[in-house]
């Protein structure tokens, strides 16, 4: 077993929450229409962890930028929803 998630989509928001973890908002276009013939968009919140997401500070917050984020989900116990936690980014040049 393997858990894998991998993301691509434009950047909504990025914000430091504390000095070794910040949080992506990333807008995900889904791959079908609707019945009204519309690409729907999902946002997921993405917690990335202080020395990636320095990196990204670094490189600056350019909203609309599209990346991929590959991940990992961790269960949360309590009814809340799974968390994804970002393990590698890339920039897509040219989209």
């Amino acid at each position: 077993m393997y858990n894998y998630v991998m993301l691509i989509g434009k950047i909504k928001n990025f914000e430091k929450i504390t000095e070794d973890e910040y949080v992506l908002r990333l807008a995900c276009k889904r791959p079908f229409k609707d019945v009204f013939g519309e690409y729907k968009i999902d946002v997921f919140n993405i917690q990335v962890p202080g020395a990636l997401g320095s990196i990204l500070e670094e490189r600056g917050k350019n909203v609309d930028e599209t990346i991929t984020v590959k991940g990992r989900l961790f269960p949360q116990f309590g009814g809340e929803a799974s968390r994804i936690i970002a393990e590698r980014i890339i920039y897509m040049e040219g989209e």
